[in-house]
């Protein structure tokens, strides 16, 4: 018994002292879903640092630069990118390198375009504060908005058993973390009325407004899937929003390639590369979509 003990707390203190606990925490509620939780850092296995400031945001404090444009960047966990072994290779950072503007990132794994938008919604003083607002969406964002599920996917607090914590996460499907509890659950809706609600609330944020669509790996080898999927919403985000939306899609540059995701949907830090450089320079390969 002392033995099993034994070799379970060196295995505890092992998985603590190599990293494997220090990711990013969440804070859940009924009306963004989920979001990283304020003003926290860490270097998960002691090799992916991380850090998000006091409204959630990848990087450091919300400081609006006076001398250059400033970009808020939305997405999920392309966007987001927390695992990449460094912060400045992900899409925030390398995006600010590319276009030379001040980039302020918003996002978490698996964020639908309805997260977005609440998020967006509930933080109209940041987006007074900037000059642009670029949505990042899929195929797969034009559904409902994500509810929180469950610590295993993302956790709002340290787990207190390490060892238990991440054997769970390997015999754990995610999708069955269970029910999400009523209060956190995000009502029903359209991502459309979403997007009206917020051009009445906020009218000058429209002519801010910019969305890149963003294919998966097997959208950006089939190019009919991709229209179907993709391209057909571009006119409904202008409809929505009431006025024309620049709409382009990442798919239909000739610099994106299949090769250039980790999987199906995440890119790779080379592509990572690439997303930001696709971004920086929309409409020169005349891929821009006319809403």
């Amino acid at each position: 018994m002392l033995v099993t003990l034994g070799l379970l707390a060196a295995g505890e203190a092992a998985v603590r002292g190599t990293g494997w606990l220090d990711f990013p925490l969440f804070v859940a509620d009924a009306r963004v879903g989920y979001a990283p939780a304020p003003d926290q850092a860490g270097h998960w296995r002691l090799r992916s640092d991380w850090q998000f400031n006091g409204l959630g945001m990848a990087g450091p404090a919300f400081a609006p630069s006076a001398t250059t444009p400033n970009l808020l960047l939305l997405g999920e966990g392309g966007v987001l990118g927390w695992r990449h072994p460094r912060s400045t290779d992900r899409l925030g950072p390398q995006l600010a390198r590319a276009s030379r503007q001040a980039v302020w990132s918003m996002s978490a794994p698996g964020w639908t375009l309805r997260n977005q938008l609440a998020w967006l919604r509930r933080h109209p003083e940041v987006v007074d504060q900037v000059d642009r607002v670029v949505l990042v969406v899929g195929s797969g964002d034009f559904v409902e908005a994500r509810s929180w599920a469950c610590d295993l996917t993302h956790p709002l607090q340290r787990p207190v058993l390490g060892l238990w914590y991440l054997l769970r996460q390997q015999l754990t499907d995610p999708a069955g973390c269970g029910e999400t509890p009523s209060a956190l659950r995000v009502p029903p809706g359209d991502w459309q009325a979403d997007l009206r609600a917020w051009a009445a609330e906020q009218p000058p944020a429209m002519r801010k407004l910019s969305v890149f669509l963003y294919p998966n790996r097997q959208e950006s080898q089939l190019t009919a899937a991709l229209a179907q999927n993709l391209e057909r919403q571009a006119g409904a985000i202008a409809r929505a929003a009431g006025r024309p939306v620049p709409v382009y899609s990442v798919g239909r540059d000739v610099r994106w390639q299949p090769l250039l995701y980790r999987d199906n949907l995440l890119p790779t830090e080379a592509g990572t590369a690439v997303l930001a450089a696709v971004m920086a320079s929309p409409g020169a390969a005349g891929w821009r979509l006319q809403p």
